[in-house]
């Protein structure tokens, strides 16, 4: 297995952490290292551990490889005007965009996701090892991608470039919709007197413990609570107190009602109750 030799347009914490964890494994060796200022490539390569920070990747030829971890906005932007040469191989880090956003950037162009949140890059680093790589592009790119990654401990699969949306729609709603989620208990917990460390603590461990369900079943068979129930009068006065504590969430937690009933509904069958539950939910 030869290991890349691997340049990096726009190190932010996704590309310093993918660079860090090739390198460990000895899956990669840095070369350069381009970011926003000459300052944040040498904070980049403190980081990595390798690399040489410059305000611009030259030189390059068929025998190097680029990652690009630009924002995805930047990417039509900037274009590979920062760039001097033409890779073998590149490849970005975007859920969003397939690797078409690269063409003209290299031979073989690839787009590699890992699903993983980088908000905290030692951290994430940690938790590298079985990370789930979703990788598109040409051929060449991925039959030269995928064996470095499962040595750097990645589990891999592939995406269809038409289905990728689809694919970015479900690491939004799994990863950001739930930071949205928690943001709302917490507001819940601290309107009902909750200490805000002790709120975080206790919502934290009831959704360990929940995801820890989902991981061994359907996510119908996860399901516990009131809803899940049809315990009618419960579900009255839950609705009520969150809606007087939350006025503006109130089409969030009507919507949110509504598709927890639907899920219940296919786990435990109808219920007498829920004709009246999913008006209650519905009403104006």
């Amino acid at each position: 297995m030869t290991r890349l030799r691997l340049s990096i347009l726009g190190a932010g914490r996704a590309a310093r952490v993918v660079a860090r964890w090739l390198v460990e494994s000895k899956s990669a060796e840095i070369s350069q290292v381009a970011n926003s200022s000459l300052e944040s490539a040498q904070a980049a390569t403190a980081f990595i551990g390798a690399g040489l920070a410059v305000k611009r990747i030259r030189d390059l030829d068929e025998s190097d490889c680029l990652l690009v971890g630009l924002p995805d906005q930047r990417l039509g932007e900037v274009g590979s005007d920062l760039v001097e040469g033409r890779a073998g191989l590149a490849f970005h880090l975007s859920g969003s965009l397939d690797s078409s956003a690269l063409a003209g950037w290299a031979h073989n162009v690839a787009s590699l996701h890992p699903a993983r949140a980088f908000a905290q890059p030692d951290r994430a680093l940690q938790q590298m090892a079985g990370t789930w790589v979703t990788a598109e592009g040409d051929c060449e790119a991925l039959q030269r991608l995928k064996p470095l990654f499962i040595a750097a401990g990645a589990q891999w699969q592939t995406v269809d470039r038409a289905r990728k949306p689809l694919y970015h729609a479900a690491t939004v709603v799994a990863s950001n919709y739930l930071v949205t989620l928690t943001a709302l208990a917490r507001d819940l917990a601290l309107a009902a007197g909750i200490e805000e460390s002790h709120a975080r603590d206790l919502l934290a461990g009831l959704q360990s413990g929940t995801l820890a369900n989902l991981d061994r079943t359907d996510a119908a068979q996860a399901l516990t609570g009131p809803i899940e129930r049809a315990d009618l009068d419960q579900i009255r006065s839950l609705q009520q107190a969150m809606l007087e504590a939350c006025p503006e969430r109130s089409l969030l937690l009507s919507e949110l009602g509504l598709a927890t009933l639907e899920l219940a509904r296919r786990a435990r069958g109808e219920r007498p109750a829920d004709e009246q539950i999913e008006a209650l939910f519905t009403r104006p």
